[in-house]
C-alpha cells in the first residue's frame, strides 16, 4: 500500500482495491433496493458483468461499477435520487453538476480522486467514491438517423470530455476534441436528437455516451426487459438474460483470463480514501502547494 497523505493511498495492491469494491457496494445496494421499490427495472453494465459471470463479483483488479437504465427509466431513478438521496449518498447529475452524459452516485466521507486535472468551473464538484449510471436510447431502424445518432453523440462526448479537462497524449484524440467544440451551439439540438427515437422506430437499444454509437454497439431491444439475477460478492443483482452475446461482443473470449501481468486495469483512481472525505484530501494538497 501506497501512503500519499495521511489516511489515503493510491491504488496498487488487491488489499486496496477490496476496500474500494466495498464501498461500492453500498453505493450498487442502495440503489438496487429504490429500484426495486419502486420497480424501476436496471442492469448491471459492462466490466460489472464480466465481473459477475466470471468472479461472481468484481472482476479482482477494477475500481469501478457501472449500471444501466433504458431512458424513461434513468430519468425516473435520478429523479427519485435527486430527491431522496440523503447524506452519505450524493447525486451528480448528467450536464447539471458536471458535463458528462451520464450520471454518478457519489459516496461522502471518501475520497477518489481521479487521474485528469479538472477545469477550474469544475474544481469544486464532490470528489468521493462513486458509481456510473448509463442511459441507454432507441438507436433507430433508420440508418441514416442511426449515422446521426452516432456522430452527434460523438461529437457531444468529445465536447463534454474537453470541458471536464480530460487530457489524453494521442494527437488523435485531441485533434477531435478541439474540432467538437465548433458544434457547441449546437449541443442541445444534437442531444434531443440521439434521444428522441421512439420504441416503435428502434432496431435497438445503444449506449450512445458510454461505449458508443455503431452496429457493434446495439443492444437488444428487451435486454433489460429481460434481466436475471446473478450471484455478485455474495448477493444477487440484474444482468442481461443475454449475457452471453452481451460480452462476447464486448469482450470477445470473455471467459478466458488475461495473462497475469495484465490482469490489471487502467484505473480510474490516483488517489482514494474509504474513510477520509475529499475536502480533507484537496485542503492538504492546497497546504502543500502554498507553503
Amino acid at each position: 500500500m501506497v501512503k500519499t497523505h495521511k489516511g489515503f493511498t493510491k491504488i496498487m495492491h488487491q488489499e486496496d482495491i477490496q476496500l474500494l469494491q466495498a464501498k461500492l457496494l453500498e453505493l450498487l445496494d442502495y440503489i438496487d433496493i429504490l429500484c426495486k421499490e419502486h420497480k424501476i427495472k436496471y442492469s448491471l453494465s459492462s466490466g460489472t458483468v464480466l465481473g459477475a459471470i466470471r468472479h461472481n463479483g468484481f472482476i479482482p483488479w477494477d475500481d469501478d461499477l457501472d449500471i444501466m437504465l433504458e431512458r424513461s427509466e434513468y430519468t425516473e431513478l435520478i429523479r427519485l435520487l435527486r430527491e431522496n438521496a440523503k447524506d452519505p449518498f450524493v447525486l451528480q447529475e448528467a450536464r447539471l453538476d458536471y458535463p458528462l452524459y451520464f450520471s454518478k452516485l457519489r459516496l461522502s466521507n471518501t475520497t477518489f480522486i481521479e487521474k485528469f486535472k479538472l477545469k477550474q468551473r469544475y474544481k469544486d464538484i464532490h470528489q468521493g467514491i462513486y458509481i456510473d449510471i448509463f442511459s441507454l436510447e432507441y438507436a433507430s431502424k433508420n440508418k441514416c438517423i442511426f449515422f446521426l445518432q452516432s456522430i452527434f453523440s460523438r461529437i457531444l462526448v468529445a465536447q463534454s470530455l474537453f470541458q471536464r479537462g480530460y487530457n489524453t497524449a494521442t494527437i488523435k484524440k485531441k485533434m477531435l476534441m478541439l474540432l467538437s467544440l465548433v458544434f457547441l451551439p449546437f449541443k442541445k439540438i444534437f442531444f434531443n436528437f440521439v434521444v428522441s427515437v421512439q420504441k416503435d422506430k428502434a432496431q435497438g437499444l445503444c449506449d450512445f455516451f458510454g461505449t458508443g454509437g455503431g452496429e457493434k454497439n446495439l443492444l437488444d431491444l428487451d435486454i433489460l426487459d429481460k434481466t436475471l439475477l446473478r450471484d455478485f460478492c455474495g448477493k444477487k443483482y440484474p444482468i442481461p438474460h443475454n449475457y452471453h452475446t452481451y460480452l462476447s461482443k464486448t469482450y470477445g473470449n470473455y471467459m478466458e483470463l488475461p495473462p497475469e501481468d495484465k490482469r490489471q486495469s487502467s484505473l480510474h483512481a490516483q488517489f482514494f480514501s474509504d474513510i477520509v472525505d475529499y475536502k480533507t484530501y484537496l485542503e492538504k494538497i492546497s497546504f502543500k502547494k502554498f507553503n
